[in-house]
């Protein structure tokens, strides 16, 4: 199938996969979730809005065979993927799993007897930075940005849309994509549009990525996604240093959540970034604020 269906369908059951492929076009376009649940039927969500799929409850059998598939039939060599929660696949798909964790020293070594499956779908929506892109951009130079919203409020979409246009409009540009889901890149290629001057930085770590575009692509703007850890904010700030502009993102409501952030305080601190810009699903901007958490917008 042409949209991200065609992707996802050879991992699912054959009973899951005949309810996706039958169902409309309309319901598939807005979907940003597909939900497997042991014991319950599949379902899509759109934003917090349930699409039931025709098919039965799912058994335990079929997510054990379904996140097998997405494994590569060979948990082990996932493990690294699996002690962060979820396997990504081609496409730019991400498969969050969920079931018994298994603890080593007090912390998550491995996931067994997957329960449930939550497969986020990415895709290109052209024009999708469209509210952005005023932001980025200060007297013929670009800002840094740091864009902010819960889990699932659009800031993937957002920096894949803002690195296609602003490869588009000229500037060099760095993707680092530790998960592959900005560029879905297949043998180094990206098959999602992130524009025709930009370079991706394929499974790369955020903190090592970004030290490397620094010293290898001389980018005017690195663009990367969810900071996650104290290294990561650290090579924000030496872009910054560098005066290279960057654009990424994190978790977090506003400006002032994100500053009580011990991740994100010093570097708020220290404005690297000179607007931080909080969304609410599907990617709609709520509030701008400038590097010092004024709110402008």
């Amino acid at each position: 199938m042409s949209d991200w269906r065609g992707a996802l369908c050879p991992y699912l059951t054959p009973a899951v996969r005949a309810a996706l492929e039958a169902a409309p076009a309309e319901k598939a376009a807005r979907a940003t979730e597909l939900r497997l649940r042991a014991g319950r039927p599949p379902c899509l969500l759109a934003a917090e809005e349930r699409l039931p799929l025709d098919a039965p409850p799912v058994s335990a059998e079929d997510i054990a065979a379904m996140a097998d598939a997405m494994l590569g039939h060979s948990a082990h060599t996932r493990r690294a993927e699996l002690r962060e929660g979820f396997v990504t696949l081609p496409g730019g798909l991400r498969a969050g799993l969920c079931g018994r964790a298994v603890l080593r020293e007090g912390r998550l070594d491995a996931l067994q007897d997957i329960a449930s499956l939550a497969v986020r779908l990415a895709r290109a929506i052209p024009g999708a930075a469209d509210g952005l892109m005023p932001q980025l951009r200060s007297a013929g130079r670009l800002r840094s940005a740091l864009l902010l919203s819960p889990p699932g409020g659009g800031k993937t979409t957002l920096l894949r849309d803002a690195a296609r246009q602003l490869s588009l409009g000229g500037a060099q540009v760095a993707v680092v994509d530790e998960r592959s889901e900005l560029a879905a890149c297949l043998r180094g290629v990206p098959t999602l549009d992130v524009g025709p001057n930009t370079d991706v930085l394929d499974g790369c770590p955020k903190a090592e990525g970004m030290r490397l575009a620094l010293r290898a692509l001389s980018p005017a703007v690195i663009v990367t996604d969810e900071l996650g850890h104290a290294r990561d904010v650290l090579a924000v700030r030496e872009a910054a240093r560098c005066g290279v502009a960057v654009l990424a993102s994190a978790h977090g409501d506003d400006f002032a959540d994100a500053a009580r952030r011990p991740m994100l305080r010093a570097v708020l601190a220290e404005r690297a970034f000179e607007r931080v810009i909080a969304l609410r699903a599907p990617g709609r901007i709520a509030a701008v604020y400038d590097g010092g958490g004024k709110r402008l917008a």
